[in-house]
């Protein structure tokens, strides 16, 4: 008995471990970072070394998912990594700095809550939030140009820096550059709202500007004297000479053009501005790109009263094949639809969005568009002759030939069905007509006749149709609101073997063959897809077609060496 009690006395502690233990299961939504190629892991505090527990998304839904078995009474700490390399890779870690939810005193890290059982976890990765639903990322700080002329420095120096508050006066790691070699150096760098000091400094600290206190663009904080200023949002600060409060010549000013290219690809050859009077020819001004931004800029020295009208270019162009597309905008300007500048008399900039006016640099949402399906049958016994179908509307300038329709082909049978596809912004309303040969002929409608899909403008009666949230396809015969053109069906198709009725048909369509033998029946889409395939040894059949979409079918038919195409529609 005392060997039984005593045995028991020994696994109790063992017990009483067991029932602290617990699973754990950690979540971490790591869709607002990119993640390394060796994945997201839990590590550090109670859990151990930076890849101690490995986490995997197997549904690609950014939620990184792991287990460990951790003493529920403990605390402690931990942390999530980001692709560490080993057990010691602290690199990689999350960022809680000044976090409500980082321990200080435990290098940052999170702090393990206690539990009585097995437990899930959810995080998102980088920020406090309770759960796998992470926060929107806060707004990017401004952006804040700084322009400097070097043109008066007697000194040599190979670049020129700019160093203050914001960057720790960290030496050289903001460079500012020249491109076009006019000794005019810029750099536009994300900088908190707030006071700020800087100067400018050349090939790191090697030589900076000195000020005298009270220098009336300076300020004077500890004995040092620096460039003073504050920020409120994207600013663009006023080009100053080396070591002066002002510019270098006062019958200049100094002239930048900051474009955003958000909605667009910029082409491999680059960005360029020019035009109008002063701005030059379309490849002469390269902008250059705003590191970390999709903003590109460049700045020029221009003489006071400076006018001009310029425009921006996406790729090298000589003839102005690449200029951006104002036309109908309010901030176009003269024959040409390019921009016009102030008359300057100070510094002048623009901050716009490509092909867009805006002034503050911002980029509309693009518009969402859809796939809209134009299709006209010519079959119509009154379509005039022709040898090209176009669609012309307001969404084309009602151009006669940009939007060329092809016809459709089933096999290598032409259909006379033409078909053109157009991506178009939601909730654009469209006024179109289908026309023949550049403008040799067009649809003519009346008021009378065709009001079930069309509207007067004004003397001009035009098709109409509103963009909705889907695409859509838009069928009809040509001159006619009528989709199946059924009065036209079976024109033009001469010396037919077969039966086939009734046409239009609705629920069922009958085929009748020239004799008695094996006959074979296919019904296909205008988009060339067999939608029945059937065979007969009686030389007719009975077709249920009251399952297919109500459209414009080609019925294929063939007995023995015998083919004929005929075209049904269903209603």
């Amino acid at each position: 008995m005392k060997k039984i009690y005593a045995l028991l006395m020994l696994t109790l502690p063992l017990l009483g471990f067991a029932q602290n233990t617990h699973v754990v299961t950690f979540k971490v939504n790591a869709a607002n970072i990119t993640v390394g190629p060796n994945g997201v892991y839990a590590g550090g505090g109670v859990i151990g070394g930076s890849d101690a527990v490995a986490l995997s998304d197997p549904d690609g839904d950014g939620i990184w998912e792991g287990t460990d078995t951790l003493d529920g009474t403990a605390g402690g700490n931990f942390i999530f990594l980001n692709s560490p390399t080993g057990s010691s890779d602290w690199g990689t870690k999350e960022n809680l700095n000044g976090l409500p939810c980082a321990d200080p005193a435990n290098y940052d890290d999170r702090i393990m809550p206690t539990f009585g059982q097995d437990t899930t976890l959810e995080f998102c990765f980088g920020t406090c939030a309770p759960s796998t639903v992470c926060p929107p990322p806060p707004p990017p700080p401004p952006l804040v140009t700084f322009i400097v002329d070097m043109t008066e420095y007697t000194g040599t120096y190979t670049t020129v820096y700019v160093n203050g508050t914001f960057n720790g006066w960290c030496g050289t790691c903001n460079p500012m550059t020249d491109p076009d070699g006019d000794s005019v150096w810029t750099v536009a760098l994300p900088i908190d709202t707030g006071a700020i000091e800087w100067k400018f400094t050349l090939d790191g600290w090697t030589a900076q500007e000195n000020f005298t206190a009270g220098t009336s663009c300076t300020v004077t904080n500890g004995g040092f004297t620096n460039r003073g200023g504050n920020v409120t949002g994207d600013e663009i600060f006023k080009g100053v000479c080396f070591n002066e409060c002002y510019s270098c010549d006062t019958n200049e000013v100094y002239a930048t053009f900051q474009v955003n290219m958000k909605n667009q690809t910029v082409d491999t050859t680059g960005l360029f501005v020019g035009g109008g009077a002063g701005m030059g020819g379309p490849t002469d001004n390269m902008l250059e790109n705003i590191a970390g931004t999709e903003m590109w800029t460049a700045t020029f020295v221009k003489p006071v009263g400076f006018h001009s009208d310029y425009i921006f270019l996406n790729g090298f162009n000589s003839g102005w094949g690449t200029k951006e597309n104002l036309a109908g905008l309010p901030c176009a300007y003269g024959q040409w639809n390019d921009r016009t500048t102030d008359t300057m008399l100070t510094d002048w900039s623009i901050r716009t969005c490509y092909e867009v006016c805006s002034t503050d640099g911002l980029c509309p949402v693009p518009p969402v568009q859809q796939s809209i399906h134009f299709v006209v049958d010519m079959n119509a016994s009154y379509a005039p002759t022709f040898t090209q179908p176009y669609v012309s509307g307001n969404f084309n300038s009602w151009s006669g030939d940009a939007m060329p329709m092809t016809e459709i082909m089933v096999g290598m049978v032409g259909t006379n069905v033409w078909e053109y596809t157009a991506m178009i912004d939601e909730n654009t309303s469209l006024e179109y007509k289908f026309t023949l040969d550049n403008w040799a002929n067009q649809e003519q409608f009346d008021t009378i006749n065709h009001t079930a899909c069309t509207q007067d403008f004004g003397g001009f009666v035009n098709r109409v149709y509103t963009v909705g949230s889907t695409g859509d396809t838009l069928t009809y015969c040509f001159n006619s609101c009528a989709s199946n053109c059924a009065s036209s069906i079976g024109m033009g198709e001469e010396e037919l073997n077969f039966t086939v009725m009734p046409n239009p048909a609705n629920d069922v369509l009958n085929i009748i063959g020239r004799s008695s033998e094996k006959m074979t029946v296919e019904v296909i889409s205008l988009n060339g897809r067999t939608m029945m395939n059937e065979s007969t040894q009686s030389g007719s059949v009975k077709l249920n077609v009251s399952f297919l979409p109500r459209a414009l079918y080609l019925v294929h038919i063939t007995q023995g060496d015998i083919h004929q195409y005929s075209r049904v529609s269903l209603n």
